[in-house]
């Protein structure tokens, strides 16, 4: 398995080709909420097989703030270690960035996220929540 890395607006017929049959699939956007969207600018991790299946992806946005805002990861069988791997490239590239943070909407008992240091902000209703890590803690 392989991560490439492309950025909404650059790479755009690479990215769309590895990624489009996914985003406008039904049942992908069921499991993640709602509909996938992309702004210019948007960085894209697409995970690849040895003979370049698409079989997960991440999409992220630098903010203002310093803070990365994961907006989604998929992994085709919806496995842990799928999502895992593209969350902690993820917070990867937030580093390489320099941010302060990275945040994300997912599922309340994720215990994905909370064994890679979020912390979750619970809510009274719905099956999100705000998930958040502070990077400029020392990290263990």
């Amino acid at each position: 398995m392989s991560i490439k890395q492309y950025i909404h607006g650059q790479d755009d017929y690479a990215l769309w080709g590895h990624v489009g049959r996914l985003i406008v699939d039904r049942d992908v956007q069921q499991y993640l909420g709602g509909d996938i969207n992309s702004h210019t600018g948007d960085v894209w991790l697409v995970m690849l097989t040895h003979n370049k299946r698409t079989v997960g992806f991440a999409a992220a946005r630098l903010l203002k703030s310093g803070a990365l805002h994961l907006r989604y990861f998929y992994h085709d069988d919806h496995g842990a270690l799928g999502e895992e791997t593209l969350v902690r490239r993820a917070i990867s590239y937030a580093v390489e960035q320099g941010c302060k943070s990275i945040h994300t909407n997912w599922r309340k008992d994720s215990e994905m996220l909370a064994g890679l240091g979020f912390t979750a902000e619970p809510r009274a209703r719905g099956l999100f929540c705000r998930w958040e890590k502070n990077l400029e803690e020392k990290q263990a």
